[in-house]
């Protein structure tokens, strides 16, 4: 098993100022409580090593943050706190750890939902008009949707929706039935 070592210094740049670093320091020395700070960064791989134990070889990766920037719309730290304690309940599901997503981008990131989302589709015999219905139906109705279509959702409402979809316990979502002509009843 390989260990994760964080370098702890702060990275240049971050949003990590001196006048928030002072006021903390002061809230601190007045004993006064200190919530967990919300933070968003980016991290890079900094080295590696491998170390000798008596109970075998002890290998690591030493990562850095590249960015590190403290969040500080109370909205946007609600928002960063859920995505947080939404990660820490998938990679602990009962289902088994989830692997970490080694890319940042975006596109890269929807592509591979929609991929999956298109599988999970097939699995279940649903079309693609059938899986952007149940797309604007799970969102409570086209006003509520980033789009019409699934395949043009916003990159947050992909995740949200996608992972609705594939749970383990979700074997099918309501699909409308059809009439003949095509038209949903």
């Amino acid at each position: 098993m390989t260990d994760a070592r964080i370098v702890s210094k702060t990275p240049d740049g971050s949003g990590l100022t001196h006048g928030l670093l002072d006021q903390l320091y002061d809230k601190r020395q007045k004993g006064m409580p200190i919530d967990a700070i919300p933070v968003v960064g980016l991290l890079k791989v900094a080295g590696s090593g491998e170390q000798d134990t008596a109970k075998g070889g002890k290998r690591h990766v030493k990562l850095e943050f590249l960015r590190l920037e403290p969040v500080n719309d109370p909205s946007d730290a609600e928002q960063v706190a859920w995505q947080i304690t939404r990660a820490d309940d998938q990679r602990h599901a009962p289902t088994g750890q989830t692997e970490l997503a080694l890319s940042n981008s975006p596109a890269e990131k929807r592509r591979s939902i929609l991929e999956q989302v298109r599988e999970w589709g097939l699995e279940h015999d649903l079309t693609e008009e059938q899986l952007d219905d149940n797309w604007i139906a799970y969102f409570g109705g086209p006003e509520y949707a980033a789009a019409e279509h699934y395949r043009d959702g916003s990159l947050v409402q992909l995740l949200e929706w996608s992972g609705y979809l594939t749970q383990e316990q979700q074997t099918s979502i309501p699909v409308p039935e059809f009439s003949d002509d095509g038209e949903g009843e």
